[in-house]
């Protein structure tokens, strides 16, 4: 029986897809006269082996930079009437009857090539929605004088020419499902990038005013984002010198939306000329009404300029919607992948509209763009936008509730599929803006209510308790609730500083969190206090230290503010801090460590930096106590040099020693120190005398009077 119709491919190591991808080509296979042609470039992965079990040919062909020649190859080896090519991260959908029908036909009926649909999915699980379709010449008919051209981005040419959609049929419901996008790693990704644009450059060289060159060196270079400004900054040039029949190719108005919309991407000064400049060139065509229009909305966006964004959202939605049916002139569906036809764009221009509404006093109607999304398709960033557009109706009761139902499927979905990268990413980032909703912001930014964690209120878990805790003044009510806290890792800092501000206890349970997260916490809760000084002084009054938790949990701040140096710009509070430091320090660490770590001062056990900076500051105290300034200062110098955060603690004790140390120094001591500084000043540092110097009893004397001037030292501390 004739060969209908020829499949090609060229693979190279595709182990991971290519079996998946044979399969699903076997019902077409069935259905009617087939062949299946295979150029393998160089695989080393076992693709021959998988390839060999369904080719009808499968040979080797030397990979020589060249996408055409490789499959201009396959397809000298074809015999159908019709030559279909698939990539083996494409999976051919199930449903072909529209493609059976075309093959069925006359020959008279025959197109000469074909645009079906390629879906890009953006999961690995490749998740309903969560996609972008395009249409794309995947088909043509053999024997009639056509071959590839292009080293990269290849396409089909009738004896050498491009062919006009008079001689194209359309089949978009035939879908090649595309998951390679979803699984490639960032650095594969990139690597592919790169040897893409490497072959496009050599092109462009050739050409430099060929827009769909140009076009495709835009769509390659996401990942390099100077090379990417410096093919949009050619592209806007060729364009305003092209001639009308360059205007009016195909590629224009596309690589004029993709000027549009990367100059608002990357801040360009030009931006709002190139967005101007595609309106009035190509005002009906889909790439300007939604990459052109949602460059515009971007740019009004940030602006701040709400009054025209209803509008241009309703454009843009509108023009999505005829994309996404299809009902757009064929030719301007097949010319390129628009950025701004994904699904991820559609709810960012939802979440703007949303927010531009309640700007302009539309509350009901800003609440009302916001029913209804798909949570499992939306992407982390897609999330993120919702929750931002939500928190300015953050008292609504309504909005509360959407909040509520939000977190638990996420939820949800994470603990059932937390392994997925979708759903990690949708959890991850659901939870890194719940506790942005926490942090304070400028008090005139006037972009969100003074309290957005009010839309949390009514949530459960660790964000909707800290949202309790932030409305609540009473320190026995906030102790308590946060003594319901059992996800400590999630819990905003912002509410612990509420509870410290207040008075409250924290629970006991807080102490057995890691070290690492104590250390991170207590920074952060400090952080978000405004005046934390006098709140430790008073907790530390406070503190009952017969209770080993209460202890560690005020070691952890006072250890936490003794490395901000604005701590001590006031001498006697810092003193104060010092004091408490010192009594929760000996406590903790007697209570928590062995006598035999305690005896040995936690030398050789491998504490943490904080716990051995401790140890080592009460053995320099020791020393201090019993008038031995220079082991004193040797000692803190020592514990530095384990603790390099503790620099501002360290430098106000050794001001405070120099200070009360020069009292009492007597005036024949200080003669010596300088008559010994003055000799070290005729030297180098490396000159072996000065080595000779230091090792002298007169030397040992007076070092710690004189070294601080010329040792090493950590951020101005002297080691």
């Amino acid at each position: 029986m004739d060969i209908l119709l020829s499949i090609g491919m060229i693979v190279k190591n595709e182990s991971r897809c290519l079996e998946k991808c044979l399969n699903a080509l076997e019902p077409l296979r069935r259905a009617i006269p087939c062949e299946l042609v295979i150029a393998d470039t160089g695989s080393t992965d076992g693709t021959h082996a998988i390839a060999e079990k369904y080719a009808d040919i499968l040979f080797d062909f030397p990979w020589v930079n060249d996408f055409s020649a490789a499959r201009n190859a396959v397809m000298d080896r074809c015999s159908g009437k019709w030559y279909l090519t698939v990539d083996a991260d494409e999976y051919l959908d199930p449903h072909i009857d529209d493609l059976l029908r075309l093959l069925r036909k006359p020959e008279s009926e025959w197109p000469d090539g074909c645009l079906i649909t390629v879906r890009n999915y953006l999961t690995p699980e490749m998740l309903e929605g969560i996609c972008s379709d395009f249409l794309v010449l995947r088909m043509a008919r053999l024997g009639i004088g056509i071959c590839y051209e292009g080293t990269i981005h290849e396409s089909f040419r009738k004896n050498g020419n491009r062919f006009t959609m008079g001689q194209l049929g359309t089949l978009p419901g035939i879908v090649l499902n595309h998951d390679g996008y979803a699984l490639e790693s960032e650095e594969a990704r990139k690597a592919k990038a790169k040897r893409n644009l490497d072959l496009l450059d050599k092109e462009l060289e050739q050409h430099p005013d060929d827009l769909n060159c140009l076009g495709q060196c835009i769509e390659s270079a996401s990942q390099f984002p100077n090379k990417l400004v410096a093919y949009v900054v050619q592209s806007a040039e060729v364009l305003q010198h092209a001639d009308k029949t360059a205007l009016q190719g195909p590629s224009a108005p596309v690589v004029a939306s993709h000027c549009a919309l990367i100059g608002v991407n990357e801040h360009l000064p030009q931006a709002e000329a190139w967005i101007q400049w595609s309106r009035k060139h190509y005002p009906a065509h889909i790439a300007t009404r939604l990459d052109t229009t949602f460059a515009e909305i971007v740019l009004e966006y940030e602006r701040k300029h709400y009054v025209r964004l209803p509008e241009l959202t309703e454009q843009y939605l509108k023009a999505y919607d005829q994309y996404q049916k299809k009902d757009v002139p064929v030719v301007e569906l097949a010319t390129s992948v628009l950025r701004a036809a994904e699904t991820s764009h559609s709810y960012k221009v939802r979440a703007i509209a949303s927010i531009a509404l309640e700007k302009l006093g539309k509350s009901r109607e800003s609440l009302k763009a916001l029913a209804g999304w798909p949570i499992h398709q939306l992407s982390g960033e897609n999330l993120q936008d919702w929750v931002k557009a939500l928190i300015l109706h953050c008292d609504d009761s309504g909005a509360q509730a959407s909040m509520v139902q939000t977190l638990r499927a996420v939820e949800a979905d994470y603990m059932k599929s937390g392994s997925s990268p979708w759903v990690k990413s949708q959890h991850d980032s659901l939870q890194a803006i719940c506790g942005a909703l926490f942090v304070s912001k400028k008090a005139d930014s006037g972009d969100e209510p003074e309290k957005p964690w009010h839309i949390l209120l009514t949530a459960e878990g660790p964000f909707g308790i800290a949202a309790r805790v932030m409305a609540c003044t009473d320190a026995e009510e906030i102790a308590h609730l946060l003594s319901a806290v059992k996800e400590w890792d999630a819990f905003p800092p912002q509410a612990l500083a509420h509870a410290l501000k207040h008075g409250a206890l924290f629970p006991d349970h807080l102490s057995r969190q890691s070290v690492k997260w104590l250390q991170e916490t207590a920074l952060a809760v400090l952080e978000a206090c405004e005046d934390f000084v006098p709140l430790l002084l008073a907790r530390a009054e406070k503190t009952d230290f017969d209770s080993l938790s209460q202890t560690q949990l005020l070691y952890w701040l006072l250890t936490a503010a003794l490395t901000r140096e604005e701590v001590f710009s006031d001498g006697e509070a810092g003193v104060q801090l010092c004091e408490h430091y010192v009594h929760a320090a000996e406590t903790y660490l007697s209570r928590c460590y062995s006598p035999e770590v305690v005896a040995c001062h936690g030398a050789c056990c491998g504490l943490n930096e904080t716990d051995q900076f401790s140890f080592d500051y009460l053995i320099a105290r020791a020393w201090r106590e019993q008038g031995d300034s220079p082991a004193y200062i040797h000692a803190l110098r020592s514990a530095l040099r384990a603790a390099p955060q503790m620099k501002h603690f360290v430098k106000f004790l050794l001001d405070c020693e120099k200070h009360d140390g020069r009292k009492q120094v007597s005036p024949e001591l200080l003669a010596l120190a300088e008559q010994v500084r003055a000799i070290l000043a005729q030297y180098p540092s490396d000159d072996p005398a000065v080595a000779a110097l230091k090792q002298s009893p007169a030397y040992q004397k007076v070092a710690y009077l004189i070294e601080e001037p010329d040792a090493p030292s950590i951020d101005g501390v002297t080691q």
